[in-house]
C-alpha cells in the first residue's frame, strides 16, 4: 500500500504544531515526546519542523508559551480577585494537561517560555495594588512562585513504571509508622493519607488537592496585603 504523500513545510503552522505537541503530551507524556514523534502524526518530515522549531526545546518552549496566552483574566479594579483568577486560571490549565506540570516549571525557571503579556498583567495587579520599587521586584517574584510551585507540586509526576506497586509501597510505609518517632504525623495521618504532599501517593490529575490550593492563593493574597500595609506604614 502507497503512503499518502507527505504535507509540505509551506503547509503547516505553528499552530498546527503545537496542537498536535500538546496532544501528544497529554496521550503519552514527556519522557517519549520527540520531534520525529511530532512529525510522524502530523504525516511530515521532522525537518519540516524546523521551519518553525529548530530542536525540541524550543518546542517545548513555545508549548508553555502558548498555554501562557490562555491564562490571563481580564483586569479589574480588585487586585486580589485578578491575582486569585490568574492562580485558578493557570490551575485550570495544567488540570487539563497535567503531563505539561513539571515542563511549565522547567521552562519558566529557564526562561525559556517568556511570555512578556503574563508578566506585564502580574506587574500591572501588583501595581494595582500599590506595590513599589523593590518590594514590586519582591511581590512579583513570590507571585510567579506561588502561582507555579504548588501547581507544579500537586501535578508532578508519578513513576511511570510499576506505579500500582510504589503506590502500595508508599501505603504499607505509611501504616508501618511509629508513633514513638513521629507522633505528630501519626496522629495527623488519617486526615492527610493521599491529601497532603508527600503523604499521597497519586496526583492532582485524580486526587485534586482544591481546599489545599485555596487555602494557598489566599495565604499568599494576605501575606502581600501584611507587606504592602507595612511598606506604606512611615519609616
Amino acid at each position: 500500500m502507497a503512503r499518502p504523500p507527505l504535507h509540505s513545510p509551506s503547509s503547516l503552522s505553528k499552530s498546527r504544531i503545537l496542537e498536535c505537541a500538546l496532544q501528544l503530551i497529554d496521550e503519552d507524556g514527556l519522557p517519549s515526546f520527540s520531534l520525529r514523534k511530532v512529525a510522524k502524526a502530523l504525516n511530515v518530515y521532522p525537518a519540516a519542523l524546523y521551519w518553525h522549531f529548530p530542536n525540541l526545546a524550543a518546542l517545548q518552549a513555545g508549548i508553555v508559551a502558548h498555554l501562557q496566552t490562555t491564562l490571563l483574566p481580564l483586569l479589574s479594579e480588585n487586585w486580589q480577585q485578578d491575582l486569585k483568577n490568574l492562580f485558578q486560571n493557570y490551575r485550570d490549565a495544567i488540570q487539563q494537561h497535567p503531563n505539561l506540570a513539571p515542563l511549565v516549571g522547567a521552562q519558566l525557571t529557564a526562561n525559556a517560555a517568556v511570555e512578556w503579556s503574563q508578566v506585564e498583567f502580574i506587574l500591572q495587579v501588583l501595581v494595582n495594588a500599590g506595590f513599589k520599587e523593590k518590594a514590586l521586584v519582591n511581590a512579583y517574584n513570590t507571585v510567579v512562585a506561588g502561582m507555579t510551585g504548588f501547581v507544579t507540586l500537586e501535578f508532578g509526576q508519578l513513576p511511570a513504571d510499576e506505579e500500582e506497586d510504589w503506590a502500595k509501597d508508599i501505603q504499607q510505609r505509611l501504616n508501618l509508622l511509629d508513633a514513638k518517632i513521629t507522633p505528630q504525623l501519626a496522629k495527623w495521618l488519617p486526615l492527610m493519607k493521599n491529601q497532603a504532599f508527600i503523604t499521597r501517593w497519586q496526583n492532582g490529575a485524580t486526587q485534586p488537592l482544591d481546599t489545599a490550593f485555596e487555602f494557598h492563593v489566599d495565604t499568599l493574597i494576605e501575606g502581600l496585603k501584611a507587606q504592602l500595609a507595612r511598606s506604606e506604614q512611615p519609616q
